[in-house]
């Protein structure tokens, strides 16, 4: 609901309550009776003041300023979103509208003069104007004592401060007239900045060219305003204002004036609210926590991650039938040609795939050989398939959940000032590496791709618009999820228009249409430029660190049999002491003597 904002102007030269009871009529029929009124008087006689207030159905607050300093502002404090100006002549106008800081939306003025010619209108108009006051009543009373309305519309062709008076008939069922609705070519001017794939700021020659999203919606609110587009960007330079560094690109050009709406859409906190105005909130930002992906560890081991897939309950089975091949040859074989442990050798040769010879008499021997061979090169098949897959698989180190695992296992932690201030009076709001522009954003992120060790707070739609939505790894813990909409500088004039063009759009669906072209046509841009599309026809090699596992199962194969020998030959010469214990003891005898 937009707040309907007044400001209402008395200049009294009668003691006729006509023009009062006017004024009150007018405020009564364009105030909201929600909202409380001031009433600002300083040379005018206070039975004025009574004379409004008794007519006006409203709340009133009453100010007078009769013992104030000239140069002291007025603050939100004493001065309302509706307001009642009494005043006796212009200059007195101009220093109440210098002294009275009204809050950020536009005002809407009433001005009641008495026996004053035209050109005097024209004066109080020009006052108005130049503080940034178009939606201007003026109530005055003629020699023959009758009322008279006048207004003026400050946008008209070839005339884009035109404060010509207009008259308003005193019967007019609203005296809040739409004097935006056509802006007749005169300029609206967009500070812009960077920020993919909402907007994209290109600079040719001296010639400044949108392109995005937001650029196209903006593109057509001013077509439908009958605007001329300016656009400036201050990227490349940083100035100060009175917010915080969350202000310092776009909406320093919004608080110094220099610009009426700045892009792209963001989301509203503290100092944004306090400093400009908002518009229709038509989008929302979810900020999302961004890590590096998740390293690579014990690469060694990719040589047993195909024992750890669908084939390992097969690898067990496959032991299994082993040791029952063994059991079965050596107890039902009619003729025992091979030792036991002869038999065990060359099945193992079998499951290895290595050439080997039976020769025997018994044909259950022979089939229990056969069915064994089968088995085994079906085994040692699927067993190489998964090895091939496994070794383009790595083990990597956990995942970083929440904010604190990444502040123990990351080095910093980058974010813009808007998102600090989220985390106001917290422990983390210390922690904060601040951006210095949002332009560096893209920077942080290519870092964080390349591996650095960095926690970075970004917009998700931005980060995945970078195609970096593969090469980073996401927190389950996101930043925060929040509205967002187009700022404009504090009481401009046709905000009112404007965020009624946006609503308008929104909810006619221009603003889903043009997000989704765009986020195609981007995202099929990207690919193109980076080969995407390439490389999803093509295989990867492998890498030396997982070639490298190859190497590690290898060696460690080495130490098994190297172990197992060891214990091979301890074991036989255990065996040989037990089974010729009298042999070894003459042996040692006979040294003995012949020492």
């Amino acid at each position: 609901m937009l707040i309907l904002l007044a400001l209402i102007i008395v200049i009294k030269h009668s003691s006729s309550t006509e023009v009062h009871k006017t004024a009150a009529v007018i405020a009564n029929q364009e105030f909201s009776p929600n909202y409380p009124t001031t009433v600002i008087w300083w040379e005018t006689a206070p039975e004025n003041i009574h004379h409004f207030t008794k007519e006006y159905k409203g709340l009133v607050v009453t100010l007078s300023l009769n013992y104030t300093n000239e140069n002291e502002t007025l603050t939100r404090e004493f001065v309302y979103d509706q307001t009642v100006i009494y005043v006796k002549h212009v200059e007195e106008f101009s220093l109440i509208l210098k002294m009275v800081k009204p809050s950020l939306e536009p005002i809407q003025l009433i001005l009641v003069l008495i026996e004053v010619n035209e050109s005097r209108i024209t004066n109080l108009i020009q006052v108005a104007w130049k503080n940034e006051v178009a939606q201007i009543i003026i109530v005055t009373t003629n020699k023959k004592k009758d009322i008279n309305l006048y207004t003026f519309i400050p946008y008209t062709p070839g005339d884009c401060g035109n404060i010509t008076p207009v008259e308003v008939p005193i019967n007019a069922p609203s005296f809040s007239i739409r004097k935006f609705i056509n802006f007749n070519k005169c300029p609206l001017t967009l500070s812009a900045h960077t920020s993919m794939p909402y907007i994209k700021v290109i600079k040719e020659n001296d010639k400044i060219i949108l392109s995005g999203f937001e650029s196209d919606v903006i593109n057509l609110i001013v077509e439908r305003l009958n605007a001329s587009l300016v656009v400036i960007s201050n990227e490349g330079q940083e100035r100060d204002n009175i917010a915080n560094d969350s202000l310092k690109v776009g909406f320093s050009d919004l608080i110094s004036k220099d610009a009426d709406v700045m892009l792209p859409a963001v989301f509203v906190n503290e100092k944004r609210y306090s400093v400009a105005l908002t518009t229709y909130t038509y989008n929302d930002l979810t900020i999302v926590w961004i890590a590096p992906k998740q390293r690579v560890i014990y690469a060694w081991a990719n040589l047993i991650l195909p024992f750890i897939s669908r084939i390992t309950p097969l690898i067990i089975l496959t032991f299994i039938s082993f040791i029952a091949v063994v059991k079965l040859i050596i107890r039902f074989g009619r003729y025992h040609e091979f030792k036991e442990k002869t038999v065990i050798f060359q099945s193992f040769t079998i499951l290895l795939g290595l050439q080997t010879k039976f020769e025997t008499k018994c044909w259950l021997n022979n089939t229990v050989h056969v069915l064994w061979v089968w088995y085994c090169f079906l085994i040692r098949i699927a067993y190489q398939g998964d090895l091939i897959n496994g070794l383009h698989k790595v083990i990597l180190e956990p995942p970083i959940r929440t904010v604190n695992d990444g502040l123990q296992n990351l080095d910093k932690v980058v974010a813009s000032a808007a998102i600090q201030e989220l985390y106001k009076n917290t422990s983390l709001e210390e922690q904060f590496n601040v951006l210095a522009k949002p332009s560096d954003s893209e920077v942080y992120l290519k870092k964080i791709v390349d591996g650095a060790r960095i926690l970075l707070a970004e917009d998700f739609v931005s980060v995945k618009s970078h195609g970096y939505s593969e090469m980073v790894q996401f927190l389950e813990e996101s930043v925060i999820r929040l509205p967002a909409c187009l700022f404009v500088r504090a009481r401009w004039p046709g905000v009112d228009e404007f965020r009624r063009k946006i609503m308008e759009f929104h909810q006619h669906g221009f603003f889903g249409y043009y997000y989704y072209q765009n986020k195609a046509r981007h995202y099929r841009r990207y690919e193109r430029n980076h080969g995407l599309h390439i490389k999803e026809q093509n295989t990867e090699p492998l890498t030396i660190v997982s070639l490298s596992s190859l190497f590690y199962g290898l060696l460690m194969a080495y130490f098994i049999c190297f172990i197992v020998f060891c214990m091979e030959i301890i074991w036989f010469k255990t065996k040989a002491a037990r089974e010729n214990p009298i042999v070894k003891k003459q042996k040692i005898s006979v040294t003995f003597i012949e020492g």
